[in-house]
């Protein structure tokens, strides 16, 4: 990636984790409100939020069908995603060549996790909602997401990677994210991976491009 794209896909993740703040909450609120997510909203670690949430915002979630507003809403962890995924390859684009095994195989598992879920997304929330899907699609971008950030962040860690925000939230984004789930439904999932990456595009927002930090790993002992 040239150095004008690296900036804007820098600028870009870090736009939609900010948008990402407030589109979260509201796609999991519309998702209660469908017969899939009923059960969401009757979690009693949920419900203590999603409950006054739900009379506070109604106009914003009750504007439309449960199922409509709940598509609508997630029509933006298409855009989200994609910003991730450009920010992820610009990133990528600026490590050196020679990488641990760790890192090597987190950037490739991460990758493909991400391309995996933007098709997911794209059907689901663009096309329709369909059980194929979610069987063939979404479930293995799922396991691949969750072993790639892992091996990724710890990769990032070991090889003294700024910003560390970015690196330590991938290794423990599979903990964090679940307990998000626990506290809602799969959208606040989303906000582990949106805060690693809006922590990386950031400093390549902020770094002159050709400044920008390739930590050389450190070697490899026996």
């Amino acid at each position: 990636m040239n150095d004008t794209a690296v900036r804007r896909a820098g600028l870009a993740v870090v736009v939609m984790a900010g948008l990402s703040l407030a589109m979260a909450p509201l796609n999991a609120l519309a998702r209660m409100r469908t017969d899939d997510g009923r059960s969401d909203f009757d979690n009693p670690l949920a419900h203590w939020w999603a409950d006054p949430a739900m009379q506070t915002l109604g106009p914003l979630v009750d504007w439309g069908a449960p199922d409509t507003v709940y598509e609508t809403y997630g029509k933006f962890y298409v855009l989200a995603l994609l910003a991730v995924l450009a920010c992820a390859i610009a990133v990528r684009s600026r490590r050196p060549t020679a990488l641990r095994f760790s890192e090597r195989w987190g950037w490739r598992l991460t990758l493909t996790s991400y391309c995996l879920m933007l098709v997911s997304m794209f059907v689901t929330y663009w096309i329709a909602n369909l059980d194929v899907v979610f069987l063939a699609v979404t479930l293995p971008s799922l396991l691949i997401n969750t072993i790639g950030e892992t091996m990724l962040g710890i990769g990032l860690i070991r090889s003294d990677f700024r910003p560390r925000l970015t690196a330590w939230v991938l290794a423990l984004s599979f903990p964090l994210s679940q307990a998000l789930v626990m506290l809602s439904t799969q959208a606040l999932g989303m906000w582990p991976m949106m805060l690693a990456w809006a922590a990386a595009g950031w400093s390549l927002w902020r770094t002159a491009p050709d400044s920008v930090p390739t930590t050389e790993p450190k070697p490899v002992t026996t």
